[in-house]
């Protein structure tokens, strides 16, 4: 096998067995995001499962959705509840701080969405604290906010995908172009080989074939046919 032909068969092989850079780029984001929301995830759960805040789980919710009682609830948190809001927040900025950490080596993009939602959340606490707001307002504020950060999450997701699909396109289709090229390039080359042979071959059947024959007087004549 000559090496255009070596060279054709091992783009062929690129072509269609390779991953592209925006598929390994896909699926480094997956693997490590989905372990950075399941360390995330666990640390949060760790905080609010942990039985010295279960006292506030009455007024907000801990591990769930609010309730209709809990958004309608028009008292406000008493000291010992204010406590206890400030010491879970605090358990749960760690988890923050590590979430960051790891978003801004794997997405950053995602980082300041998740800081202006963290912000959001904090001034809400802040004014529950205070006791300008109720538990149901406070709630119904977590609830809008966190729909609000759901929907800037999706939007910067679908983006990122549409992104990746289109770079993945456009290397599939350069590929495909290179690929023409070298096929386009081999197939000259295959018709310059046949047409030199054909050349070489009508040049040999054109040669003269001569013979010397001596006369017998010494002298010596060319046969040539």
């Amino acid at each position: 096998m000559n090496k255009v032909r070596v060279a054709l068969l091992m783009s062929f092989i690129l072509l269609v067995s390779c991953s592209t850079a925006s598929q390994r780029q896909e699926a480094f984001i997956n693997e490590n995001m989905t372990a950075t929301y399941q360390k995330s995830g666990a640390c949060i759960q760790r905080a609010n499962t942990n039985p010295a805040y279960q006292s506030i789980a009455e007024h907000m919710p801990l591990n769930s959705k609010a309730t209709l009682e809990q958004l309608a609830d028009n008292g406000k948190p008493t000291d010992k509840d204010i406590k206890v809001i400030i010491a879970l927040h605090n358990e749960k900025e760690p988890c923050r701080v590590q979430l960051i950490q790891d978003e801004m080596k794997i997405l950053p993009g995602l980082v300041p969405i998740d800081i202006k939602y963290f912000h959001e959340k904090d001034l809400i606490a802040v004014y529950l604290i205070q006791r300008k707001i109720t538990w149901g307002e406070a709630n119904k504020k977590y609830m809008a906010s966190k729909v609000e950060y759901q929907a800037k999450f999706r939007a910067f997701v679908d983006q990122l995908y549409r992104d990746l699909n289109a770079s993945h396109r456009a290397e599939l289709a350069q590929r495909q172009a290179a690929y023409n090229a070298l096929s386009q390039w081999s197939y000259q080359q295959q018709v310059l080989r046949q047409n030199q042979e054909l050349i070489d071959a009508q040049r040999n059947n054109n040669m003269m074939h001569c013979t010397m024959v001596p006369d017998g007087n010494g002298n010596v004549t060319g046969n040539c046919q």
